[in-house]
């Protein structure tokens, strides 16, 4: 992905489910070793390399319990996320952000899976 896109046109959306709290993680892995590659191709240099301040993307609805708004805007402080909320539904969101915003490569998972 960062050998396709800049770092800055990279989102993910966090929807605080396991599924998108493993992608993150191997987002920031991907990201790393990334920036370890560039490093040793640079002489060790890193002051080109952006720190791992990944665009976030979050689709709050008003059904979202408090613990999940919290879980949210906790992780995002831990990582140190960009976090950009969005009041809309996923999919109208997801509409108006492509619209509005210079993405080149969007992460996303999501399972709609009901017993």
């Amino acid at each position: 992905m960062l050998s396709i896109h800049r770092f800055e046109e990279v989102a993910f959306n966090f929807n605080w489910g396991k599924d998108s709290t493993v992608l993150l993680h191997l987002l920031r892995a991907g990201y790393y070793l990334h920036k370890e590659k560039t490093k040793q191709s640079n002489g060790n240099q890193l002051d080109s390399i952006p720190e791992c301040r990944i665009r976030t993307i979050n689709f709050e609805t008003p059904c979202a319990f408090p613990e999940i708004n919290s879980f949210t805007y906790e992780t995002a402080s831990n990582y140190d996320l960009q976090l950009e909320i969005i009041s809309l539904d996923f999919k109208s969101g997801l509409e108006t952000l492509m619209k509005e915003k210079t993405y080149q490569s969007y992460f996303s998972w999501y399972t709609n899976w009901r017993p």
